[in-house]
């Protein structure tokens, strides 16, 4: 047994990395965990787990867990109830969601229940993306109001009470620390001339006058030439791009 210990290069009790490798009495190898370090691995699960969530949470901003239930409840209840033939926008919905059952893909589904389940999963995704887009484009030109910023305390006007109603009717109660990320309004995109006037007054220290005249000269052509067409790209990227 000595000659197996040799082998494997296993002393009678060796760890590795918080495991811990013992051979009992009958020299049958114990493999014995450490406490702390199955804590800290459940620790890190746990922190995986609500770093998931909060991210969960985050991407559904400013929606929430009851508006995706809502999203879910409104297709089958207006393809199943009867009382949504009384009112004539409700019965329009509802034949429109019967004719995407009856779409190819779903329509080859046997069961009444089934092809409802598959318009509820396409109805109710749709509506809750379409309406996590409205209400971010919403609160981003909200957010876009700055008289508040110049007020004085207690005596802001009413037109900065209903926009901080309007903000807090979207925000919710709890928002979490990264959850107005993708609602913050955009930077704006400095003009082309400004751009160029602030990079000529950059360089200006640390060139001479002769090379500060071919810096000015190359300055003036980039404004004629291919710095117009390189403006729009960067205001078109500033469109689709959070940092631009």
């Amino acid at each position: 047994m000595a000659e197996a210990h040799q082998a494997v290069h296993v002393t009678p009790e060796e760890t590795y990395q918080h495991v811990k490798l013992v051979y009992d009495d009958e020299d049958f190898l114990v493999v014995r965990v450490n406490r702390d370090a199955f804590n800290a691995a459940k620790d890190q699960f746990l922190n995986q787990l609500v770093s998931f969530k909060n991210e969960l949470r985050n991407s559904m901003f400013p929606n929430g867990w009851l508006n995706c239930f809502f999203s879910v409840a409104i297709p089958p209840t207006l393809m199943l109830s009867r009382f949504a033939l009384k009112w004539k926008y409700s019965a329009l919905a509802r034949n429109f969601l019967w004719k995407v059952a009856e779409l190819p893909g779903i329509r080859n589904l046997s069961k009444e229940s089934a092809r409802v389940g598959a318009v509820t999963a396409v109805a109710g995704t749709v509506i809750f993306v379409t309406g996590t887009i409205l209400r971010r484009f919403a609160l981003r030109t909200l957010l876009n109001y700055q008289r508040w910023l110049y007020e004085p305390p207690r005596k802001q006007s009413y037109l900065t009470y209903a926009w901080y109603f309007c903000v807090r009717s979207l925000t919710g109660r709890h928002p979490l620390l990264y959850s107005f990320q993708k609602s913050l309004p955009r930077l704006p995109v400095p003009s082309l001339s400004d751009t160029v006037s602030r990079y000529v007054e950059s360089v200006r220290p640390i060139y001479d006058s002769e090379r500060m005249e071919q810096v000015e000269r190359e300055a003036a052509e980039f404004l004629k030439k291919e710095g117009p067409q390189l403006q729009r790209y960067l205001i078109f990227k500033s469109w689709i791009s959070d940092n631009y």
